[in-house]
């Protein structure tokens, strides 16, 4: 017996030594094999379990020389430490726990929300300008859904502050909803950073993302035609006062420390007035196990060994307290997106296409008016079915110098002759002297891109000069793909702008090695040609055979070191050795790049079946 302990000390105790000194070994070995890495992990614990059982039965060993009498007192005295030993800290924390539950109060039946209506949440939102926080805080979805709410003539919002609620925080702002005209507004909304606060069931999922869209576009709408939005000091006073609160004790348990866990609490109240109408709470203790023993924690980046913990709610697990659901389901907040999206759309897109083509008309609009905001909308509701009105009012969008971006302009399908006079106007625009990189983020290359082999014939003297120039070039990498659709003499385009652009690459990064410019000079000059290499990447692969003649210089290319070895690296040279092997160079005669794992043989069984299933636009 006393052999048998010593070697499963020895053999245990060096396991939680690599275990404990190197968590990372339990990582690779759970990647690799899985149970190598099940076996390390649980070492340390059954090393602890062995030390425990060995003081209780060798003293009985040696005192009485009866081994079952010593195995039992081993036993025995490995149940008394590990069920005891961390019984005093649980019961302390589930004393608090307990002690922090508070009772539910549903309410009977709906709750109207009216007059002033004061939300306290968790974090609210304060808008940036330049980067620099604003003071007070922002009127957000749930603040909008309320002050559309029939009944609700004003909406604070402040920050909640543990406890009772209180009385407003310097921070605080109160907005209200004044008609038009007669008004002007004083505060603008970040629609970019709107959404529905209330959701339908659960199962819905995209379909309410999707309607939301529209009823977020329809509140852009009305606070373009009928109200202006007002903002104010906070009033103390409220009809209403929906509370979100959260505490959660402070600071990261230590690993080995056998003191209290953390008790966390999330609770959302509606109180009318002084009275408590609703109240959702929940409690979450993470204490010591009941069962004394050595766990993991943490993720790939951050692996440890730790007191194993375990974690009790007082409701069924996390997110079970939420706002929106609560709101949804029993008050009257007009948030939740219509079921029927396709009804929303008809009936929107005439408003907002009058819409649109009034703000274009009004010079003293900006792009951040919420004239313009209903954009995202717009295009939602055109889809697939655009009329000639749509494609005349698209173009003078995209022509229009105020909007720096098109959010949602990728739900278009709109066909080649279609496209053709809005990807004008985005060329003209881009020809222009004081075109930035900033416009290659306005999203409408999406449409040349979903044309495919046809977006080759948008190319025309226009597009040809922009192509022409390396500095315009940047602004059209969609014609750059397109030109894989063409013949031969386009592979010697290609790889010419692609060498081009690399040198500007490798450039910048001497800049930045040798100190010339900072860590991210000309960052965005650098994401512009980053982006223009991987165009030409994929119209050289869009090429394949009808550039064979290029695979040696492009081969050499590749190694000359020209590239940054973020572009030809891992699996980046894997999308590389599929062009080559799509030029005609061997697979037999290509190597796995050494960064990635697997076999030689693999690399190239899987790179021959990726070159077998090649279809243009789907790699």
């Amino acid at each position: 017996m006393v052999k048998f302990l010593i070697t499963y000390l020895l053999v245990t105790g060096i396991g939680a030594f690599l275990a404990l000194a190197m968590p990372w070994l339990v990582v690779i070995g759970l990647f690799l094999l899985i149970v190598p890495g099940l076996v390390l992990a649980l070492m340390p614990t059954a090393f602890l379990y062995g030390v425990i059982f060995s003081a209780g039965s060798l003293p009985v060993l040696w005192l009485t020389g009866s081994e079952v009498a010593a195995t039992f007192a081993g036993f025995a005295m490995l149940l008394l430490v590990t069920s005891t030993t961390t019984r005093p800290v649980r019961q302390r924390d589930l004393a608090r726990y307990r002690a922090s539950i508070l009772p539910d109060v549903t309410p009977d039946q709906t709750i109207a929300l009216s007059g002033v209506v004061r939300l306290e949440m968790r974090n609210p939102r304060r808008e940036k300008v330049g980067g620099v926080k604003q003071a007070g805080y922002a009127c957000d979805g749930y603040c909008l859904a309320a002050l559309f709410t029939p009944g609700v003539t004003a909406v604070t919002i402040d920050r909640s502050i543990g406890g009772e609620h209180s009385a407003p925080s310097p921070e605080a702002r109160t907005y209200r909803l004044a008609p038009r005209p007669g008004s002007t507004s004083n505060a603008q909304v970040n629609f970019d950073a709107i959404t529905p606060p209330l959701q339908n069931e659960a199962a819905r999922g995209m379909q309410d993302y999707e309607a939301g869209k529209q009823l977020v576009a329809s509140w852009a709408l009305r606070l373009a035609n009928e109200y202006c939005l007002i903002e104010e000091p906070a009033r103390e006073h409220a009809d209403f006062t929906i509370v979100q609160r959260e505490s959660s004790d402070a600071g990261v348990m230590p690993n080995w420390k056998f003191g209290p866990g953390r008790l966390s609490t999330e609770t959302v109240d509606i109180y009318h007035g002084e009275d408590l109408v609703l109240r959702s709470h929940q409690s979450t203790i993470t204490t010591l196990a009941a069962i004394l023993q050595i766990g993991t924690s943490g993720g790939i980046e951050n692996f440890r060994f730790q007191w194993a913990r375990s974690t009790t709610h007082s409701k069924r697990g996390h997110g079970s307290v939420d706002l929106s659901r609560l709101l949804g389901q029993h008050t009257n907040l007009a948030g939740k997106p219509g079921r029927d999206l396709d009804a929303q759309r008809q009936a929107n897109l005439p408003l907002f296409r009058a819409q649109l083509a009034k703000a274009l008309d009004d010079p003293a609009l900006t792009s951040s008016s919420p004239d313009f905001k209903v954009l995202t909308g717009y295009f939602q509701a055109v889809g697939k079915a655009a009329q000639p009105e749509d494609v005349d009012l698209i173009a003078r969008l995209v022509a229009d110098t105020r909007l720096p971006e098109y959010r949602g302009i990728y739900q278009l399908e709109l066909t080649l002759e279609q496209v053709r006079p809005i990807y004008a106007a985005y060329c003209a625009r881009a020809a222009r002297s004081d075109a930035t990189l900033a416009l290659r983020n306005s999203s409408v290359g999406q449409l040349v891109k979903q044309l495919r082999a046809d977006a080759l014939a948008l190319i025309g003297p226009e597009q040809e000069a922009l192509l022409s120039d390396p500095a315009r070039r940047l602004l059209v990498p969609e014609l750059v793909r397109a030109l894989g659709y063409g013949g031969s003499a386009e592979g010697r385009r290609l790889l010419d702008m692609l060498k081009e652009h690399a040198e500007v690459l490798a450039g910048i990064r001497e800049q930045r090695r040798t100190r010339k410019i900072g860590s991210y000079g000309r960052q965005d000059e650098r994401d512009a040609n980053i982006a223009l290499v991987g165009a030409a990447k994929e119209g050289l692969c869009l090429l394949g055979p009808k550039a064979g003649e290029l695979r040696d210089e492009l081969d050499s290319f590749l190694t000359s070191g020209t590239l940054p070895e973020n572009l030809v690296g891992g699996h980046e040279m894997s999308e590389w050795d599929l062009i080559l092997a799509r030029m005609g160079k061997p697979i037999e005669a290509i190597a796995k790049p050494r960064t990635l794992g697997g076999t030689e043989e693999n690399y190239r069984r899987n790179l021959r079946d990726r070159v077998e299933r090649w279809k243009p636009d789907r790699r």
